[in-house]
């Protein structure tokens, strides 16, 4: 997930806000689908790396509501209960694990989950 944009604002008016944790996500890398244990994801250390700074961002599944399934029901919840629909090709993302950084053009990051997968990527 990349954030490409940060509100400034100092407190949650609207539930709007409060999801998308004053961030407006511009981009994702999706890897191929897998079928998981969902109850094995409650507290899994993750680690982001910018392999061009050499600097580690490690962080925990269980900092995103204890869980970010948590995070996804929570949500599902509020969808049912406000009538909304969502298309059948809808992202969600649930939150993350690691502090969010910096990035600029030519960075080079990868990023793991403890058990469940990992992934690289360039920023061009």
């Amino acid at each position: 997930e990349i954030v490409g944009f940060r509100q400034k604002l100092k407190a949650i008016d609207c539930l709007g806000r409060m999801i998308s944790d004053f961030g407006l996500n511009v981009g994702f890398v999706a890897g191929k689908l897998k079928k998981y244990n969902l109850k094995k994801i409650t507290s899994i250390p993750t680690v982001l790396t910018n392999k061009t700074a050499k600097k580690n961002y490690p962080g925990n599944t269980k900092i995103v509501l204890g869980n970010p399934i948590n995070s996804l029901i929570w949500l599902l919840n509020e969808i049912r209960k406000n009538n909304m629909i969502l298309s059948f090709d809808f992202w969600v993302t649930t939150g993350s694990s690691t502090p969010i950084i910096p990035i600029k053009k030519g960075d080079l990051f990868s990023g793991s989950v403890k058990g469940l997968g990992s992934v690289s990527l360039k920023i061009s």
